[in-house]
């Protein structure tokens, strides 16, 4: 019973809304509910000063010609003193709202609103009695507007509200009761009447303020939550960095980033599917959770991209153990789908003591290691090194050139046309990405590309193939489309269907004209790509499903995103001619992809004999050498297209 007693006092006076009927709360949130609690009086607390001040100064001027003037006085000049000495205090520190508060912080602050009250509860006790009716009635106004201002101010934090009103209310009661006047007792009994009113109405505010920040900070965790894995997402890893990064500079707390991603969960995607691919990060999360401490942060970034806040270290020999033990904990097999599947991780590290404290700089440098380990053999961790890694130093300049050649518009887009076999017309134009280089000349898109991937700038060449895009379309009849095949990683940027709309709307295009090709890279990142792909199928941007039938089908893409094409894998299309097995897997896909009223797509197109199979087996767009012209289609003596026709080599 004892114990029973203790426990409610003790969650009564740290502020726990349960002990009032409340909702019970994880202590994370707790914390900022006290953090709130808090902040919200360090608000109203120059307002409070400046009415305690006020109202010490009316208090005087009423009792000024009463025998109490020197004890009025004395009173007055206290509180105006105190209460300047908090409000200037207040305004030269700010605002200083802290994420998270102790149970400490609350008693201190039940303390001072307690002590607040008991000296306002000194007024009616000295100057109450033997006054005159007009004074008794200026001093009890005093008491009820501090003590219903007191409780508003305070009224975030129940017990603090209750702890500042009681103390006012008893002495204002207690002085009213003494003065013997039958009168002034029914001033008593109203005072109690607002007291329970006052208080009654702060616990339901209380309750209601607190459900809805619960709600509100639920919401931001899921916000800043991976849907997947449940770790932080990107950008709760940034803010991670920050207070990191804050600490060191207030306690001299240094910390190490650590870039981490798997070394072949493209190839897990491509074997067992992307369900499969989803359970391996799952996994992949729970044991780089097992492998930190509780004040470390673990965040997944995108993709296979993971990172991790290792606080409180000052050397890179702390930070080696910790990436020796996520390489042990990657050593055991993953199991998907019943079996045994291994699957190794590269790391990065960057340390804040030598490589930077700003969250962006130390992440890339993190990303620049990990780009050295997986050079150097994969399954390793390295460490960021600026003056001995010459790869740095070519991946900078690297960066540095693709950005002049960006602002320059040295990035090149020629446009090749695809073919509708029945209509025998030009069905869309597909883009295709070069560089030309001051001094080694013109280079293919799949030599840089995947380099600016790596250094983070897939979304600056998307918006120049759109850009790019755009203006062709600007200048070619209404009936022809571009289809482009972005950087996969643009597809993480949540600016890209933003972008890419408003560039379509600027242009004054249809969204329709513009086709994007989406493959195995794009649909492994994910929910990361998903919300662009959703937005570009509600803008009414077409999307084409690469690498139809050598991959498994992504049956919830498939579903959800809605592809208006299907392009046949390029390997399958040039060995049709040569390999029963491909022109068998080729005829099934073009009656799968019709089946799924997508149009068919073959592109690499080099001979009319080509062609001609493809036109039989009911392939419905081709580009490639032979589509370069619309004369060989109309000079074709062909059959009509038969979809689901059994054809063989010979034909």
């Amino acid at each position: 019973m004892g114990q029973s007693w203790f426990d409610g006092c003790r969650r009564v006076f740290s502020g726990d809304m349960t002990a009032f009927g409340g909702h019970p709360l994880s202590e994370a949130t707790s914390a900022r509910l006290r953090a709130d609690a808090i902040a919200s009086i360090a608000r109203y607390t120059p307002a409070m000063m400046i009415a305690n001040a006020f109202n010490a100064a009316v208090l005087y001027f009423v009792l000024m010609s009463t025998p109490m003037s020197e004890k009025a006085l004395f009173w007055a000049f206290g509180v105006i003193g105190f209460s300047t000495f908090v409000y200037l205090r207040h305004t030269r520190r700010g605002a200083q709202k802290s994420n998270s508060a102790s149970v400490h912080a609350i008693w201190r602050a039940c303390l001072n609103a307690f002590l607040m009250g008991c000296l306002w509860a000194s007024v009616p006790l000295w100057f109450f009695s033997g006054e005159t009716s007009t004074a008794q009635l200026i001093v009890v106004c005093l008491c009820i507007g501090i003590l219903c201002g007191g409780a508003f101010a305070l009224s975030n934090l129940p017990i603090a509200a209750m702890l500042f009103a009681t103390p006012v209310y008893l002495g204002s009661s207690l002085a009213v009761i003494r003065s013997g006047d039958g009168m002034l007792l029914l001033v008593a009994v109203l005072l109690g009447v607002y007291m329970y009113a006052i208080l009654r109405a702060i616990v339901v505010h209380a309750l209601q303020h607190a459900d809805r920040f619960a709600a509100q900070v639920e919401a931001e965790r899921v916000a800043q939550t991976d849907w997947l894995t449940k770790l932080p997402n990107r950008a709760a890893f940034l803010h991670a960095m920050e207070v990191a990064v804050a600490r060191q500079k207030r306690y001299g707390e240094g910390f190490a980033v650590f870039y981490m991603d798997l070394d072949d969960f493209k190839g897990i995607n491509d074997k067992l599917g992307h369900s499969a691919g989803d359970d391996l990060l799952i996994q992949v999360a729970d044991r780089l959770r097992s492998c930190v401490r509780d004040l470390d942060t673990v965040g997944r970034l995108g993709g296979d991209e993971f990172a991790i806040v290792e606080a409180n270290v000052s050397s890179p020999l702390e930070a080696a153990i910790l990436a020796k033990r996520i390489l042990k904990a990657f050593g055991r097999p993953f199991e998907l789908k019943g079996a045994d599947v291994r699957n190794r991780v590269s790391i990065g590290i960057a340390m804040s003591s030598v490589d930077g404290l700003e969250p962006a700089l130390l992440l890339h440098n993190a990303d620049t290691a990990l780009y050295r380990a997986k050079n150097e053999g994969r399954g390793i961790y390295r460490f960021f090194q600026p003056s001995h890694d010459s790869q740095t130093q070519e991946r900078n300049a690297f960066e540095e050139d693709l950005r002049q050649a960006i602002a320059l518009d040295r990035l090149q887009m020629s446009f090749a046309p695809v073919m509708d076999v029945r209509a025998k017309n030009v069905a869309s134009q597909v883009g295709t990405l070069h560089w030309q280089h001051e001094t080694r000349g013109s280079l293919p898109a799949q030599v840089f590309v995947p380099r600016a991937e790596d250094i983070g700038m897939s979304f600056a060449i998307a918006q120049v193939m759109i850009d790019k895009a755009c203006s062709m379309l600007v200048t070619h009849p209404d009936d022809v489309a571009v289809r482009l095949a972005l950087p996969a990683k643009a597809f993480t940027d949540a600016h890209l269907y933003h972008y890419a709309v408003g560039q379509l709307e600027k242009a004054l295009v249809s969204p329709h004209r513009l086709i994007l090709d989406v493959g195995a890279p794009v649909l492994a990142l994910g929910d990361f790509s998903m919300q662009n792909l959703l937005g570009f199928k509600d803008a009414g941007v077409r999307l084409a499903l690469t690498g139809f039938g050598t991959l498994p089908l992504p049956m919830d893409a498939l579903r959800d995103v809605c592809f208006s094409h299907a392009v046949l894998d390029e390997e399958l299309v040039v060995d049709i001619l040569e390999d029963s097995n491909s022109a068998s897997i080729v005829r099934r896909m073009i009656e799968l992809g019709h089946d799924l009223n997508l149009r068919v797509v073959a592109d690499h197109v080099r001979s009319e004999s080509l062609l001609v199979w493809l036109k039989l087996m009911g392939c419905d767009e081709i580009s490639g050498n032979v589509a370069s012209t619309s004369r060989l289609l109309q000079d074709l003596e062909l059959a009509p297209p038969v979809a689901h026709a059994r054809v063989g080599i010979a034909a």
